[in-house]
């Protein structure tokens, strides 16, 4: 089992990804190394994101977790929360719950990123919706974006691309499969995008965009991007040139002219380390 944690004093957080195969003390050892970490302080909440672990635990390992969380309890913040993948780990994880209650602690266990954030801090979630609402509304329309990949050698690269972004947020564009953009994705998927200002006179705000890029040539996707506009550059959404590249956002800043600072959307996907 793979195990990583992130601790964001700003957000008065502390994050743990877990990932493969791998037994329960492997998680305790990792909650362990977590509070022992300099960094680390009981003002802090604990979100653990269990989603990616081929591993459901079986009662022993709830007692076993009772037993462990007696001598953790002095070293853990004011509250925690667990995101899983099943129904089976959600009835094991809110009997898990009921033991740190014992011990007057707070345990949260959900399916959804979402409602475990809003468990936290239901202030911070409602302001993360308003934002995004936000951002959806300034990606609206098509437009023209500036995208940046890294080259092989490590260098930034930028060119235009026409964008079209979903309500999830996942931005899309078509492009021809053997361009420079494309090799370079498949090197490295970290991408940036600018958008939102065609003109001057629009330039009132505009967002920056960090995410992972991936490119599909599967018939759904190119045939839901399709537009007349692509005849211009393929013959149609069956050449087998035109591929659609996928930005999944991690990280948007939502600039604006008359602030210094951005507003910052975050995925609700965590990231992976």
């Amino acid at each position: 089992m793979e195990l990583t944690y992130e601790i964001s004093p700003h957000l008065g957080r502390a994050v743990i990804v877990a990932r493969g195969t791998g037994a329960f003390e492997d998680f305790l050892a990792a909650m362990h190394a977590l509070t022992t970490d300099s960094a680390f302080s009981t003002e802090l909440d604990i979100l653990a994101d269990l989603r990616d672990i081929d591993y459901t635990p079986a009662v022993r390992d709830i007692r076993l977790f009772a037993k462990r969380f007696g001598h953790l309890r002095a070293l853990f913040g004011r509250r925690a929360v667990f995101i899983v993948k099943d129904r089976q780990q959600l009835k094991l994880g809110r009997f898990a719950a009921l033991v740190a209650k014992a011990m007057d602690f707070e345990l949260g266990v959900f399916e959804d990123v979402q409602r475990a954030t809003a468990w936290l801090d239901p202030k911070e979630e409602s302001n993360m919706m308003a934002l995004k609402t936000k951002i959806i509304d300034k990606l609206a329309q098509p437009q023209l974006a500036a995208l940046a990949t890294v080259t092989q050698d490590g260098k930034p690269w930028v060119r235009y691309v026409m964008i079209r972004t979903d309500p999830d947020l996942t931005i899309r564009f078509a492009t021809v499969r053997g361009t420079r953009k494309v090799e370079q994705i498949a090197g490295n998927p970290d991408v940036h995008l600018l958008a939102g200002v065609t003109t001057l006179a629009e330039a009132e705000s505009w967002v920056q965009i960090q995410g992972l890029a991936e490119i599909s040539d599967a018939a759904e996707e190119r045939h839901n991007h399709w537009n007349e506009g692509l005849r211009a550059y393929f013959d149609g959404p069956d050449d087998p040139n035109y591929v659609v590249c996928l930005v999944r956002p991690t990280r948007i800043e939502f600039m604006q002219m008359s602030a210094m600072k951005p507003e910052v959307w975050v995925s609700q996907t965590i990231e992976k380390g």
